[in-house]
């Protein structure tokens, strides 16, 4: 069970793998899998026992990171040698790929977590909440054939509020590091290799929001006034001003948070650290690595030394080893706050 990946379809299980991986990731909608089955089966079997559309579990390590259903099967053979490549994702997939049908499509003075729900439940996803879902929304619709997903993560900005797959077929609304703490990462101990990515390209000395401001109405004389947010990025010395534009109305102290928060996830995500390891489990007996854990990284030749968060973990196994590659940023990089209501949203 401890160097297993299994994945479980119709009451029966698959374990012997030529390659298998399954990736879990912060922010995605779904997880992934791709498995490889070798000519140890005759050519009728694997075809007969998959299905594309069918449902099943994977379990890593005795432990469940993802349930849905299997997207596409590559069978192909040479000679006398047969294999079977499956690939497929969390069920929340689901959401990526087909349009919000929903009607109205329109919420007036609704909660995050009843939209989350109206959009959810016509795939037979379920949602579970573990963040603050802020106020109630004035208004929220729908952007013609606009995906579930994209509107739900819509959503979420404006409230500040990290959605992600549970890994057990359902959503969860959370917060940066809601998972807890995981093992310490450290270089000469659990770790057997160590990558380092930091790229500065995508961050600014000056992040810029501009919007209007409402008023009070359209009496008033300050209605519709210009104004905007800024925050600085202390470590970026050069003289690089990004501007973002609110497409519909905030006032200075909207715009600010949302000049800051874009400052501080540009700079957490601009610190990679890529770890990968031999075993899935954090330690002996422990549980698998998982993303949205805060982890003690110490790992002199990358030069870091702090808590970061984990945002990917891959797990693979082969005829030739079996790893785990986890994935950390700095905890910023994930720590939303609410943004501005808009139109639709145009990323960082």
């Amino acid at each position: 069970m401890a160097d297993e990946i299994v994945l479980s379809v119709g009451g029966r299980r698959w374990s012997a793998w030529r390659e298998a991986s399954v990736t879990v990731r912060l922010g995605s909608a779904a997880g992934e899998f791709s498995f490889t089955l070798d000519d140890r089966w005759s050519a009728g079997a694997p075809l007969d026992a998959f299905t594309t559309g069918g449902m099943g579990t994977v379990a890593v390590a005795g432990e469940t990171v993802l349930t849905g259903p299997i997207d596409v099967i590559e069978p192909a053979y040479k000679g006398d040698s047969y294999t079977v490549v499956m690939r497929g994702r969390d069920l929340t997939g689901q959401m990526i790929d087909c349009s919000a049908a929903n009607k109205p499509g329109e919420w007036i003075g609704q909660t995050l977590s009843t939209i989350a729900f109206d959009l959810a439940e016509p795939f037979g996803v379920p949602v579970h909440i573990d963040a603050d879902m802020g106020k109630p929304f004035e208004k929220f619709t729908i952007s013609e054939g606009e995906t579930a997903w994209a509107a739900l993560r819509r959503a979420c900005l404006h409230r500040g509020v990290l959605l992600m797959a549970d890994g057990l077929g359902g959503l969860a609304l959370t917060s940066a590091g809601a998972g807890g703490r995981a093992s310490p990462i450290v270089a000469g101990q659990n770790v057997h290799a160590g990558k380092g990515v930091f790229d500065a390209t995508a961050r600014f000395s000056d992040y810029i929001v501009k919007g209007q401001d409402g008023g009070k109405g359209w009496g008033d004389v300050s209605a519709h006034a210009s104004v905007e947010g800024r925050a600085k990025d202390p470590a970026v010395k050069r003289y690089r001003p990004h501007i973002e534009i609110a497409e519909t109305s905030g006032n200075r102290d909207d715009l600010t948070r949302a000049a800051e928060t874009m400052a501080a996830i540009t700079a957490g995500r601009a610190v990679k650290t890529i770890h990968t390891f031999t075993d899935w489990r954090q330690e002996l007996k422990g549980r698998v690595w998982r993303p949205n854990r805060v982890s003690a990284v110490r790992d002199e030749f990358l030069r870091v030394d702090r808590d970061m968060l984990i945002e990917q973990a891959a797990f693979t196994v082969n005829k030739e080893e079996l790893r785990c590659e986890v994935t950390s940023v700095v905890p910023s990089a994930w720590k939303l706050a609410a943004l501005p209501e808009k139109a639709e949203d145009a990323g960082w």
